[in-house]
């Protein structure tokens, strides 16, 4: 895609998700959250940032580190007013350890809450989470160039897509 879409923003990239629900716990305190493992350009593309911590490195990515960065409820729900990164948390039956926190995003327009989710790279969800599904994709996310230039970088990447 990131050679044969010229409408797309590939500053930033486009990331594969891959995304399951699961339930998240440090020390007795457990929230359900949607698992999200995604690329490291999927921060830049969704414009999210950090609150505290920092997002894993390319190498983390490549090795499919241990690690997870909360959204704001999470985070809240979890540790209240404990300094959460660099603790361990048990996401399904594998344990991670905190590296970020996200800033609060709210709910999206379809109902979505931005601040109930856990972040991962996509290597580690494939290959702690989803076991022999670390392939699998459940959605790409991308950004156009413009807003004027959403719809055809949308038609664009589509073509592609089906032809693979």
């Amino acid at each position: 895609l990131r050679t044969s879409c010229p409408g797309l923003r590939w500053r930033a990239g486009a990331s594969p998700q891959l995304r399951i629900s699961s339930v998240v716990v440090y020390e007795g305190q457990n929230a359900d959250a949607d698992v999200i493992g995604v690329r490291l350009e999927y921060f830049d593309i969704k414009q999210w940032k950090l609150t505290k911590g920092a997002v894993w490195s390319r190498e983390g990515e490549t090795t499919a580190e241990n690690v997870v960065i909360l959204g704001s409820d999470i985070a809240d729900k979890l540790f209240g007013s404990v300094e959460p990164v660099g603790r361990w948390v048990r996401v399904g039956k594998a344990t991670f350890q905190v590296i970020g926190v996200l800033a609060s995003k709210g709910t999206t327009p379809f109902g979505e809450d931005q601040d109930k989710v856990v972040i991962l790279p996509i290597t580690t969800v494939g290959g702690s989470l989803v076991h022999g599904r670390a392939d699998r994709v459940t959605s790409i996310v991308m950004s156009a160039t413009s807003r004027e230039t959403t719809q055809s970088a949308r038609r664009e990447a589509e073509a592609i897509l089906r032809q693979r």
